[in-house]
Parts: structure tokens; C-alpha cells; sequence
């Protein structure tokens, strides 16, 4: 992940590499061309890690139009703020282009849906306080 956005009264946007990942950056051309009516199909799962229980990861799998997964790392201490407003929000918008360099053209972005509820008892694991 290359960053992530928070602005009062939007969604949080995380600035994705996507790299190593062009078949993830394609889906979000394709849907941001030609969304599905009814939006696209989507499971989303919070996990803290094992390892680290300050490391959160958001799992993210697309059901159409083509199967794709995809798994976003955040550091929780680090990414409180995001944290905290996808709690509110319940969505979480996901792009590859930055923002910063894009602010007179439209990019693709994707937006997920969040279980606001998993994603509180996630960050109270992790030690932090998120309120809805």
C-alpha cells in the first residue's frame, strides 16, 4: 500500500501498488468503465495478524465480473485515523493511481463494502478504540 486517504465525508481511499498485481489494476479499469448495475459481487474479511497483533489485513475477493482477490496490509498504529473512519463509513474505496498527481483527471477506483462490526472487534484486538 502505498498510502491512505481520509477526508471528512468520503470514504477512506488506500493508494494501492499494484505493481505486482496488473490483473487487480485491469478489474478496477474494467469495472470503473462498465460497473455491473447492481455493483459487483464482493466478500471482504478483516484479520489481525498473527504475528504482529498491530498489523490488520483487509481480504478482499471480487466475484465478478472475473474471480480476483486481493489482500491490504495496514499497519494499525500507523493507520488509526483510516481505521477509525471505515468503522464509520463501512466502505473502504481502493485505487493504484494517487490522488496528488490526478486531480484534474478521473482514475479508477473500486469501492468495498467493510463489516463495520468485524472491523471495531479487529481494532479493539489491535489494541486500538474505534467508535462508530
Amino acid at each position: 500500500m502505498r498510502k491512505a486517504v481520509v477526508q471528512p465525508g468520503q470514504s477512506v481511499l488506500l493508494v494501492l501498488n499494484l505493481t505486482a498485481r496488473p490483473d487487480v489494476e485491469d478489474l478496477m479499469r474494467v469495472m470503473a468503465a462498465d460497473n455491473p448495475a447492481d455493483g459487483a459481487d464482493t466478500v471482504t474479511r478483516w484479520r489481525v495478524m498473527a504475528a504482529a497483533d498491530t498489523v490488520a489485513r483487509l481480504e478482499v475477493a471480487w466475484l465478478e465480473p472475473v474471480y480476483t482477490e486481493l489482500a491490504v496490509v495496514l499497519d494499525a498504529d500507523d493507520h488509526r485515523e483510516a481505521l477509525t473512519a471505515a468503522v464509520a463509513d463501512g466502505r473502504i474505496a481502493l485505487t493504484a493511481t494517487d490522488p496528488a498527481g490526478s486531480l484534474d483527471a478521473e482514475f479508477p477506483l473500486v469501492a468495498v463494502s467493510t463489516d463495520g462490526a468485524s472491523l471495531t472487534s479487529l481494532t479493539q484486538q489491535a489494541a486500538l478504540s474505534c467508535r462508530r
